[in-house]
């Protein structure tokens, strides 16, 4: 047995390979393109979302902002004796929680039941 490939079968594996090659490059450019124009418009989004109430006060419906809410705070938030109570919130924001606890507008309260949390906030 000699090193060649039969032409018909060459002419039959190069006719796959090439189409997928195609495939695979129409894919590439394809990330390539959608991945750029994500981080432009991270990079676009990026500063007006450091400013939380901006945002907050940009949601058109209610829902929005309930549901927004709702994601920072895991678990009810309620108003009582001059300030906002509830019993935990999200990590993403912890230092604008202990700033708030300092200045006694929001409080961490943990239930009496063990959470198995350690609270990042208290007073």
């Amino acid at each position: 047995m000699n090193d060649e490939i039969e032409a018909s079968t060459y002419k039959t594996w190069f006719q796959k390979y090439s189409s997928e090659r195609a495939l695979l490059l129409k894919d590439i450019d394809t990330l390539k393109k959608n991945g750029n124009d994500k981080w432009q418009r991270l990079e676009k989004l990026l500063p007006e979302l450091i400013n939380i109430q901006n945002v907050y006060e940009r949601l058109k419906p209610i829902t929005a902002k309930i549901h927004m809410v709702k994601t920072v705070f895991k678990h009810n938030i309620v108003y009582s004796e001059g300030g906002f109570r509830t019993p935990s919130m999200s990590e993403a924001f912890e230092d604008k929680c202990l700033n708030a606890n300092k200045k006694g507008l929001l409080f961490l309260e943990q239930p009496l039941v063990f959470s198995g949390e350690i609270p990042f906030c208290s007073p």
